[in-house]
This record gives structure tokens, sequence and C-alpha cells, in this order.
């Protein structure tokens, strides 16, 4: 084994166990982070309180942290309609209420993000359990291979946290604006009246909107969305035509027009020789 005793070696084993100090810091706000932010992407008036999520979570190691990280903030829509099924509901004959954020992926960008995050998870038990068996820190080479190793290590944990420090401030920024809507005349006359919002912002916090701004995400073509396909998104959300009354409109086209969020067009199927309804959020677009 090489064991150079020399100023130059010396000040290389330093920078690894300096590194190796990083990546654990780092590692534990990576932990922290999660433990913070998961508990807020769901808001309800029933259920667990805040606190009892937090205090569900506190004993959580890294791997479970991932696991629920990746099936409520970061998904996708299956895994949402999942989550959905099993939501338990309110009680009966009392006001009730629950938002929740969240970036949904498509199944193939969803894997990709949970490979990187179980090779986080990995590496982090990895350092904890194996790393002095694996690397020799007595010699130069051992000590240049443990050094490039952990930089990596470092910078991928950095780059996670990062990431949800993005997330964290687009949910605030996003539960601020919740909290000024529903403080306003506009929510309270919504509430108390059940009449349908009058303006753009109180449009885009309701359930049929937002079903409908998910359904051009997932369907559109160049910016359009074949409405009737947008109805059989709807329709496994569990939105029927029906549930249109509350808004003030008989049915889907009528309430595009009414939000004032949408352009809507005809266009002729070349193949069922029938008009269509395409509708686009991008009201700039020619």
């Amino acid at each position: 084994m090489d064991t150079p005793k020399n100023e130059l070696f010396e000040h290389l084993q330093q920078k690894v166990f300096v590194c190796i100090a990083r990546c654990l810091l780092n590692l534990q706000l990576y932990e922290q982070s999660l433990k913070k932010l998961i508990p807020s992407y769901e808001v309800m008036t029933y259920g667990p309180s805040h606190d009892e999520k937090v205090e569900a979570l506190s004993g959580s190691t890294l791997g479970i942290l991932i696991k629920h990280l990746t099936s409520t903030l970061l998904t996708t829509e299956r895994i949402q309609q999942r989550n959905e099924s099993q939501q338990e509901p309110p009680e009966p004959e009392k006001l009730s209420a629950r938002t929740t954020f969240c970036v949904v992926y498509t199944d193939e960008d969803h894997q990709k993000l949970c490979s990187t995050l179980t090779d986080l998870v990995t590496k982090r038990n990895f350092l904890v359990h194996h790393f002095q068996t694996e690397f020799d820190l007595k010699s130069h080479n051992g000590c240049k291979t443990a050094l490039s190793y952990l930089e990596d290590l470092n910078s991928l944990v950095k780059n996670q946290i990062n990431e949800l420090k993005v997330f964290a401030d687009a949910m605030a920024a996003g539960s601020q604006k919740l909290a000024e809507f529903l403080n306003s005349p506009e929510a309270i006359r919504l509430i108390d009246e059940g009449l349908p919002p009058n303006s753009k912002a109180g449009w885009l916090l309701t359930l049929e909107v937002q079903a409908l701004k998910e359904a051009e995400t997932l369907l559109n073509e160049n910016g359009w969305t074949n409405l009737s396909k947008a109805r059989e998104y709807l329709h496994g959300k569990q939105i029927s035509d029906d549930a249109l009354s509350h808004l003030g409109v008989k049915s889907w086209p009528e309430l595009l027009h009414a939000t004032t969020l949408f352009r809507i067009e005809k266009r002729k199927n070349t193949v069922t020789n029938r008009w269509e309804r395409w509708y686009s959020s991008n009201l700039t677009s020619a």
C-alpha cells in the first residue's frame, strides 16, 4: 500500500475529509427540506393537521422521503388519479376545502427522475456505510478517486436542494395568491351565494378550468386541443357535463367562452366530415 507522508498528500487527504463533511451536511439539509416540503403539498380543512403530517415524517429515512416526494409533489397523471381515488372523503354536510401543489411529469420523465433520486439514496447509503472500505484514503490515488466521487455526489445533492427550493418558492407564491383570492369579495360571493367567478383569477381556481388546462397540456396539437378528446379526459377525472350548472353555464363551449381564458374555433374533420370545436389558452397565437 502506497502511504506517502508529505504535505501534498496530507493536503489532498484533508480535502477528502472536508468534502465528506460537506456531502453529509448537504444530505442532511436535503432530508430536512423534504420533511418540511412534503407535508405542505396538500392543504385541506379536514383530515390530519399539518403538524401531524410533519410528525409522521419525522423519523423517515431518505428512501421513504423520496417515495413520498415522487408520489405526491413530483408525480404523473396516473399517480394523481390513484391518489384521488384513495382520498378519504370529507365529513358530509360540512363545508370543506382541499388543494394540492404538484408537478406532473410524463411517465418517461418521471421514471428518469425516480432513477436519479434512487441513485442519490444509494450513494448516500454507500457514503455512510461503505465509503472507507471501498476507497483507500491512505494512498494518493485512493484519495484522488474518492475526491472525484465526493465532488460528483455533492454536486448532485446541491442540484436537488436547489430544485426543492424552486418548488418551495412556487408553492409559497401559489399559497399567497390562493389566500388573497379566498379573502377577496369574489371568493366570499362564490362561497356564500354559489355564483360563478367574474374574473380570470377566479375562473382559474375552479376545478373545471384547471382540468381543461390539464387536458390541454396532455392533448394539445400545435397549441390547440380537441374539445371532444378533452371531455373524455374530464370524464376520466369524474367531472361530468352535468357538473357545469353550478358555474352558471350549460356546456363546455359556453364555459370556455365565459372564462375569457381560451380561444375557440371550429374545424371540419376531414374523416367524419363533421365540425369539431378546438380550444387554446394561448390568447396571443395567430
